[in-house]
């Protein structure tokens, strides 16, 4: 793949909706990156920002809405309970 198209994908990642799919995404890669715990969202911001979501203070603030303070609160918490829909992401 060219590197201008390479760009062009990632442009338009990172203004499109953060689906159930990416979620999952999400969960799978905090799960693989997590081992051990600083008590902040750190590693599950970095995952978001290079996934392209656009909403990430969204996304973390869902989180912590469902219990997901820090990384592995995310993990026992939030994890179980996905956004519907991005109108659930504030």
């Amino acid at each position: 793949m060219s590197k201008a198209r390479s760009v062009a994908n990632k442009k338009v990642t990172a203004t499109r909706r953060f689906t159930p799919r990416d979620w999952e995404k999400f969960v799978r890669r905090l799960v693989a990156r997590s081992k051990k715990c600083d008590n902040t969202p750190r590693e599950a911001e970095k995952i978001l920002n290079e996934m392209g979501v656009s909403n990430v203070a969204g996304v973390l603030e869902y989180c912590s809405q469902n219990g997901g303070y820090c990384d592995c609160e995310i993990l026992l918490n939030a994890a179980f309970s996905p956004p519907r829909n991005d109108d659930d992401l504030v």
